[in-house]
């Protein structure tokens, strides 16, 4: 159902704006920041980057990157797998769906670009750009990782000798949309990783060196959220136009934030959680909210009333993270090889 704002809102008005604020809003900060973080850990306190240096920076992304993509790849396929299965076993549905199944899948398009959303975007000059990812669509973040990381050679260059002249351009391709059209190279993730390249390279504190932004950002934050949550996020032109200033906002304003609070002491329990943060990215869309969904369904008056409906979509959240938490702990106690592999032993 689309999200169309009126005043005065509606109930159902309330519980999809709550969705689209949360899923389609908020929570988009999340890949730049990490592709941001990604940028500035690859070069810090490296005082080269030669030959040497980028081989055992890319045997560790092998490590990292590379066999956790392909592990949460195929654990998606083997879930679906088995929920075929119990369709055969469970309500009588032919064999022939999971043959059908594992032939569509059979081809390398499964681990790169089999999936494709936002058939509408377009860039500046009228070209058709929707995202892609492979058959676990959140992996598109550790796929397009990859990429750029095998470009690291081509990005030191250009941010030791243009500097700043490269970010900008960077920042106008990325507000534009005007960039190669080549699925696992995304102009999101050039920007955002050259942006934290360009701190570690230079010798510069990253924080510190967004502190002049520190005050716009938290003041037009919060604006900017609303509109974005009123214009139904990049489901609609003005949203999707406005989407990419959004994001930077939002970038300078959570790492601000967050370096906020961490001197202020109040980070230690997110802290505690980092452990936990990889493998409920990857497992979330396995399993985790899979399953949250499932059991929600069971809960009389889950989608009988908006309430009912925000409460469940809420519910089915928290209730994901704990089962990927609880699955993490019992790999970690009864197969921790595995569980090393698919968080890149972390």
């Amino acid at each position: 159902m689309d999200f169309i704002p009126v005043w005065p809102p509606s109930g159902m008005d309330i519980a999809l704006g709550l969705q689209v604020l949360f899923s389609s809003v908020v929570c988009h900060v999340a890949m730049p920041i990490f592709y941001v973080m990604s940028g500035y850990l690859f070069f810090y306190k490296l005082t080269t980057f030669d030959g040497r240096t980028y081989k055992s920076k890319l045997r560790k992304r092998i490590k990292t990157l590379f066999v956790p993509y392909l592990l949460w790849n195929l654990m998606q396929i083997l879930f679906t797998v088995l929920l075929k299965v119990a369709g055969v076993v469970v309500k009588g549905k032919s064999l022939g769906g999971i043959a059908d199944y594992l032939q569509e899948h059979a081809g390398i398009a499964t681990f790169w670009d089999c999936n494709m959303w936002g058939l509408w975007r377009t860039n500046w000059i009228g070209q058709i750009t929707p995202p892609t990812g492979p058959i676990l669509v959140p992996m598109w973040f550790l796929r397009d990782l990859m990429v750029i990381v095998v470009l690291t050679p081509i990005i030191y260059f250009l941010l030791r000798h243009f500097k700043r002249w490269v970010l900008l351009l960077f920042a106008v391709c990325y507000v534009t949309g005007i960039w190669p059209y080549i699925h696992g190279f995304s102009i999101t993730a050039m920007f955002f990783f050259s942006l934290g390249a360009y701190f570690s390279i230079n010798d510069k504190d990253l924080v510190g060196g967004l502190d002049c932004l520190r005050l716009p950002a938290y003041i037009i934050y919060v604006p900017m959220t609303m509109a974005m949550l009123l214009l139904d996020s990049r489901n609609t032109w003005w949203g999707d136009h406005l989407y990419p200033f959004y994001i930077m906002i939002s970038v300078v304003a959570v790492i601000c934030l967050f370096a906020d609070l961490t001197s202020r002491g109040h980070c230690n329990r997110l802290r505690d959680m980092q452990r936990y943060a990889f493998f409920i990215y990857g497992a979330h869309a396995v399993f985790g909210l899979p399953i949250a969904h499932g059991i929600l369904q069971l809960v009389p008056g889950h989608d009988a009333h908006w309430t009912g409906i925000s409460a469940s979509y809420l519910l089915s959240i928290a209730l994901s993270v704990l089962i990927c938490i609880c699955s993490q702990k019992l790999l970690l106690r009864f197969c921790s090889k595995l569980l090393s592999s698919l968080v890149g032993s972390r």
